[in-house]
């Protein structure tokens, strides 16, 4: 038998699309770099809240350091480190953070005697920016100040006032006040506002503890919408192809 011979190989020719199939990739094209281009009026905002809770999480860690060293500062310039020697053999001034402080910014305690010690507490949700936490260091290092080298066992007294004047003048450069009470309210990390215009009212937690499908505004009843920070609207399953 004779083998059949074999017939030249012919060049494949290269695929190409015909009119209607690129008029159709085209069209997708545009659709989805349209899609792309399309901006969520919201984004401005959850990039800002982004970038102000980035803000304050950084400046929770680097308060606690700033208030040690700062305290530290005022007692070398104001005082010579007159109360780091008084306090040296009870360990030095202690400065911690309370987070259930919500009324007051700072609280001094102190010991005289023998061998002299001071505490101070902070409050962690109230001193939540820098001009906060150098006036309340300031506030209670004059109290430190007034008890154990001045003697003086009251609250807001003359000597409070002078040690007072004393550090505003030293640290003029920082803008340091000292007053008599801290008028701090809190900034709450989460905060719904109701959507009567009549009412406004905001309602602010520190944590996501209310549910706006449960709880209603307190004044009014209204409806409450989370508005800081903005909640992110989640497409259901069927939204998911438009």
């Amino acid at each position: 038998m004779f083998a059949h011979a074999r017939q030249p190989a012919t060049s494949r020719k290269k695929k190409t699309f015909g009119q209607p199939a690129c008029k159709k990739l085209a069209d997708s094209y545009h659709a989805v770099s349209s899609e792309r281009s399309t901006v969520d009026p919201l984004d401005k905002v959850r990039s800002q809240a982004c970038r102000d809770a980035c803000r304050s999480a950084y400046f929770s860690v680097e308060k606690v350091y700033q208030a040690e060293d700062f305290f530290q500062e005022l007692d070398k310039r104001i005082t010579g480190g007159q109360i780091a020697d008084l306090t040296a053999f009870t360990g030095g001034v202690k400065i911690s953070w309370n987070k259930r402080f919500t009324a007051t910014a700072g609280l001094a305690k102190c010991k005289r005697g023998l061998y002299p010690s001071a505490t101070i507490e902070l409050s962690d949700k109230l001193l939540d920016d820098r001009e906060r936490l150098l006036n309340t260091v300031a506030h209670e290092f004059c109290h430190v100040a007034n008890i154990l080298i001045s003697g003086d066992l009251r609250s807001h007294g003359t000597g409070f006032r002078e040690w007072a004047k004393k550090c505003e003048v030293a640290f003029n450069d920082l803008g340091i006040k000292v007053t008599r009470e801290h008028n701090y309210s809190p900034k709450f990390e989460y905060i719904w506002t109701c959507t009567n215009k009549k009412c406004g009212e905001e309602v602010g937690y520190h944590s996501k503890r209310l549910d706006p499908k449960q709880d209603d505004c307190r004044h009014c009843g209204g409806l409450l919408v989370q508005t800081n920070p903005v909640a992110r609207v989640l497409k259901t399953r069927r939204d998911w192809d438009t």
